[in-house]
């Protein structure tokens, strides 16, 4: 036969402020929704339109840190503060677009060559060293 000792004072006082404190403590926030990210994105970036399959890269990127997470949570809730972090945050959304490059682990990665945002904004119609089709092809008027 087991006998059980009660709790003591102590755990029973200690359990119910662990318990009161999970009551009013905020739910975690769920993953930042693509959508507010490529709002924010179209926001910074301009008139150009955004592929959300490459947002969601940079996204899922930038969000792996924990402390860029909260400072982008921050942006989309609240909006420009004017701090440091969010104007490093701001610059880095609009190098990953401009760029088509983004860090995962700490080490580069490409997310797109083709799409980046810098070949429109240079007013090229394809990025430099991309083929359109066989030889010849610039003889031809574009088909837009």
């Amino acid at each position: 036969m087991t006998v059980r000792a009660s709790p003591t004072r102590r755990q029973v006082i200690l359990a119910s402020v662990a318990t009161g404190a999970l009551l009013v403590a905020p739910p975690a926030k769920a993953q930042v929704a693509l959508a507010d990210f490529m709002a924010l994105s179209q926001q910074l970036a301009g008139p150009w339109d955004l592929d959300p399959d490459i947002g969601a890269t940079y996204l899922r990127a930038l969000t792996a840190d924990p402390t860029t997470r909260a400072t982008l949570d921050s942006l989309i809730d609240q909006g420009d503060d004017g701090s440091d972090a969010i104007a490093d945050l701001k610059r880095t959304i609009l190098k990953q677009w401009y760029l088509g490059t983004y860090e995962e682990d700490g080490q580069p990665a490409v997310a797109t060559f083709e799409r980046a945002l810098m070949w429109r904004a240079l007013g090229f119609e394809q990025p430099i060293g991309t083929c359109r089709g066989l030889t010849g092809y610039w003889s031809e008027p574009p088909t837009n």
